[in-house]
C-alpha cells in the first residue's frame, strides 16, 4: 500500500543533515564518527518521546492514528521482520505460569522483558530479527524509544505520589510574598529512578563528589573502549555473514563483561596499588562502540607523591619490535593517535585544521607536571616508530597506556595520572553531561537544472541522539 501511494503521489526529495555546531557543548553536540542507525528525538527527554504520531492507512482508505503500544505497530512498521503479521508487544502479556488466582505483584510481562526475549540467541532456531543487519539496528533503536515511552507514561500517571519536590516550590513562592499559591503551575517530576533524567545525572554527580570528599582527589583516570575485534566476537560470528556492527547487543554485553573483569583485575591484583573506591560511567558519544571513563581513588599508602613512581606504571613510548613484538603489535593497533593533520584531514580529531587532542606531543627525557596539574610523561626520541597508511608516527603520537592492562585486555585503554585538584572539573564532567544530542536541519534537494534558492528558511531541530549500541 505504501508503494502504491508513493507511485501515485510522489513526495519531494528531502535530506536530513546533522550540524556540527561549535557554539554548543562539544561533549554532547558532536558529529557521529561511525556509520550507524540512530534515532533523533526532537525536544527534551520528557517532552516529546511519549507523544509520537503513528498514522496508517486502512484498506478502505481512511487514516487512523495508533500508539506504539498497539499490538499491530511492530508488524506494520517492520513487515520484513514479521512476515506472518504476528502481534508485537501488548500490555496484557502474562508471565508463564501466572493464572488469575496467582498473587503476583508483576503478573504481566514488561516491554523491556519482551524485547529482551526477542533479541536472544537460541540453539536450533534462526532469528530473522538478529540477522537483519541495519534493520536490526533500527529495530533496537525503535524498541528502546518504545520502552522509554512506556516508562514516561507510567511516571506521568503516578505524579500524585511523586509530588514531594513540588512542596519546596510552594514554600519558595510563599517566602517570596505570594499569598495565593493555588495557581502555581504544577511540575511533571522525573524522579531519580529514570535513567538519563536530570535528577538521575545530578544524583550520580553528587555521589561522585561525595567519594571525592571522603577519599580525596582521584589518582587515576582510565578510558576503556570496546574492541570489535576481540576473539570472542570473531568466534561468535565466524559461521555467519554478519559483521560486528550488525550485532550491537553482543558488543554491549561482551563489553560489560570485560569491564567488570577489568575493574576486578585492578582491585584484586593491585596493579596500581590498593584501591579504595571506583566510579565509572559508560557512554557512546556517536562513535558506534561503548566506552567507559573510570576514576580510581587509591589508598593513602598507594598515593604516589612524585613522578618517578609513575614511569613503571604509565608508558607513552613505542616498545622495541625485536625485544617485545607482542606489545609492539598491541601498541601500534590500540594506542597510536593518527594519522592526522595534512596526511588525513578527515580524522575525527581535526577541528579547524588542528588536532583537538593536542597531538603531536613534545619529547621529554623525564616525566614532570605542568602548571595546570596535568602530567607530562617521559617521551624519549629513541627512533622507534609505527607506520600507518604510509605515515611514520613516533613517540609523540602515543596515548598513555599500561603494559599489563594492554596485554591482558587488548583494547584501547588510556591511563592518566591525576595530580592536582584542578583536574576534578575534567574528570567529573562525564558524570552529569547528559545524553548525546545533535542539531539537524531538513533541506529540500533541488535538481541541477533548477535554480537554487539562496534565501530560504530552514527548520533546525535540537535532537537527542540515540544509537543502536546505547539502545541495546
Amino acid at each position: 500500500m505504501v508503494r502504491d501511494c508513493f507511485n501515485e503521489n510522489p513526495r519531494a526529495d528531502i535530506k536530513l543533515r546533522i550540524i556540527g555546531r561549535k557554539d554548543q557543548d562539544g561533549r554532547t553536540y558532536n558529529l557521529p564518527s561511525a556509520s550507524e542507525v540512530a534515532a533523533l528525538i526532537v525536544g527534551d527527554i520528557g517532552d516529546s518521546i511519549d507523544n509520537r504520531d503513528i498514522v496508517f492507512q486502512t484498506s478502505s482508505g481512511s487514516l487512523r492514528c495508533i500508539s506504539e503500544l498497539h499490538p499491530s505497530y511492530l508488524p506494520l512498521q517492520y513487515p520484513l521482520l514479521f512476515p506472518y503479521g504476528d502481534d508485537g508487544y501488548r500490555v496484557d502479556i502474562p508471565h508463564r505460569g501466572i493464572t488469575s488466582s496467582s498473587n503476583s505483584k508483576r503478573p504481566n510481562c514488561t516491554m523491556r522483558s519482551f524485547f529482551s526475549y526477542r533479541i536472544q540467541d537460541r540453539d536450533q532456531y534462526f532469528s530473522l530479527i538478529l540477522n537483519s543487519k541495519r534493520l536490526f539496528q533500527q529495530f533496537l533503536v525503535d524498541a528502546y524509544t518504545m520502552i522509554e515511552s512506556e516508562r514516561l507514561h507510567f511516571i506521568r500517571s503516578k505524579q500524585q505520589i511523586l509530588r514531594c519536590e513540588s512542596y519546596a516550590i510552594l514554600r519558595n513562592q510563599q517566602d517570596l510574598g505570594n499569598r495565593d499559591i493555588s495557581n502555581i503551575e504544577q511540575r511533571v517530576i522525573l524522579p531519580t529512578s529514570f535513567t538519563g533524567g536530570a535528577h538521575y545525572m545530578m544524583q550520580n554527580y553528587l555521589d561522585a563528589m561525595s567519594l571525592c570528599k571522603w577519599f580525596g582527589y582521584p589518582d587515576f583516570f582510565i578510558s576503556f573502549t570496546c574492541n570489535s575485534k576481540w576473539p570472542e566476537v570473531k568466534r561468535f560470528l565466524r559461521n555467519t555473514s554478519l559483521h560486528p556492527e550488525d550485532r550491537p547487543n553482543i558488543l554491549c554485553r561482551l563489553f560489560k563483561i570485560k569491564l567488570d573483569a577489568f575493574i576486578k583485575d585492578i582491585q584484586e591484583n593491585k596493579i596500581f596499588g590498593i584501591v579504595q573506591a571506583v566510579v565509572y560511567t559508560i557512554e557512546f558519544q556517536k562513535r558506534g562502540l561503548p566506552h567507559s571513563h573510570i576514576c580510581l581513588f587509591m589508598h593513602v599508602d598507594s598515593k604516589w607523591p612524585t613522578v618517578e613512581y609513575i614511569d613503571p606504571i604509565i608508558s607513552v613510548e613505542i616498545p622495541n619490535i625485536n625485544e617485545e613484538p607482542e606489545l609492539y603489535s598491541l601498541v601500534s593497533e590500540f594506542t597510536i593517535h593518527g594519522p592526522y593533520g595534512a596526511e588525513n584531514m578527515n580524522c575525527p580529531c581535526m577541528v579547524d585544521r588542528q588536532c583537538s587532542k593536542n597531538f603531536p606531543k613534545q619529547f621529554y627525557n623525564h616525566s614532570s607536571v605542568d602548571v595546570n596539574g596535568y602530567p607530562l610523561y617521559m617521551r624519549r626520541n629513541n627512533g622507534h616508530f609505527v607506520e600507518k597508511s604510509g605515515v611514520k608516527l613516533d613517540n609523540r603520537n602515543v596515548v598513555p597506556y599500561n603494559k599489563y592492562l594492554l596485554k591482558i585486555h587488548q583494547a584501547h585503554i588510556n591511563v592518566e595520572w591525576c595530580t592536582q585538584g584542578s583536574s576534578i572539573k575534567y574528570l567529573f564532567k562525564y558524570i552529569n553531561k547528559g545524553p548525546d544530542r545533535a542539531t539537524v536541519v531538513v533541506d529540500i534537494n533541488t535538481d541541477s537544472h533548477q535554480e537554487k534558492v539562496v534565501d530560504e528558511i530552514k527548520d533546525y531541530y535540537d535532537c537527542r541522539y540515540l544509537s543502536a549500541c546505547e539502545a541495546s
